[in-house]
């Protein structure tokens, strides 16, 4: 994870590639959302927290439900149990893979996500075949 010190802005490292464009919407939110949570120090190389915290809004965000589509809930808590261990706390990734077949909505269409949530908390691999 790769965090701005200018604006708060968390992402991976393509995200921060110079030809990427930003848009409006999502440089007006980071400026009103992020930006202003960052503290005023004489060095900005100080920062209140890493990257990786600021996916950790999404655990927050996921249980509320708001705006989470009921037929997205499996997928998402995969996504948000990948976020977990791709930062290293495996305990938290594997509880989150461990939600998805209760968030299945379709089991026929969403079979797969089951299954590559199974084999992210038993053997996880980078790159998914």
């Amino acid at each position: 994870m790769h965090v701005c010190v200018c604006c708060g802005y968390a992402g991976l490292i393509d995200q921060f590639n110079p030809s990427v464009e930003v848009t409006s919407a999502l440089r007006d939110r980071v400026w009103s959302e992020f930006a202003p949570r960052l503290p005023v120090v004489p060095s900005m190389l100080l920062l209140p927290h890493a990257g990786s915290e600021k996916y950790e809004s999404f655990d927050e965000a996921f249980d509320s439900y708001d705006g989470v589509a009921r037929e997205e809930r499996a997928a998402i808590t995969y996504l948000v149990g990948e976020l977990w261990r791709r930062i290293g706390d495996d305990s938290q990734a594997v509880a989150w893979f461990a939600r998805v077949p209760y968030k299945v909505v379709d089991s026929t269409a969403q079979e797969y996500i089951v299954a590559v949530a199974r084999r992210q908390a038993e053997e996880p691999e980078e790159w998914l075949p």
